[in-house]
């Protein structure tokens, strides 16, 4: 669907779920400020993209995450970059403890 063809409801629920992920991250990385995306190119869905932006890396877990493009548009990204698996679980973990609250 599209972004604007959502109900009310949905509106809310999406919004609420945005917020709630942004507290995490803004938790987790102290991001300088976030950009948000709503696209579905190729399959017709509705998603939010919720990107921290940040000026200095951010370490977790040992992985260092870096913006390269700050104060740029986020895309192009390192597509090189990889988390390892047992990092990428953890931030899963640690933003769904977040977001639950």
């Amino acid at each position: 669907t599209d972004l604007t063809d959502i109900n009310p409801a949905e509106l809310q629920e999406l919004f609420l779920i945005s917020k709630k992920l942004k507290l995490g991250l803004k938790d987790l990385f102290q991001p300088d400020l976030f950009n948000y995306v709503s696209s579905g190119n190729s399959i017709r869905h509705l998603r939010l993209d919720v990107i921290p932006r940040y000026k200095g890396k951010r370490n977790f877990k040992n992985v260092q995450f870096q913006d390269q493009n700050f104060g740029k548009n986020y895309s192009p990204y390192n597509r090189e970059f990889e988390i390892p698996t047992s990092a990428m679980v953890e931030l899963r973990k640690v933003i769904r403890q977040k977001v639950e609250k």
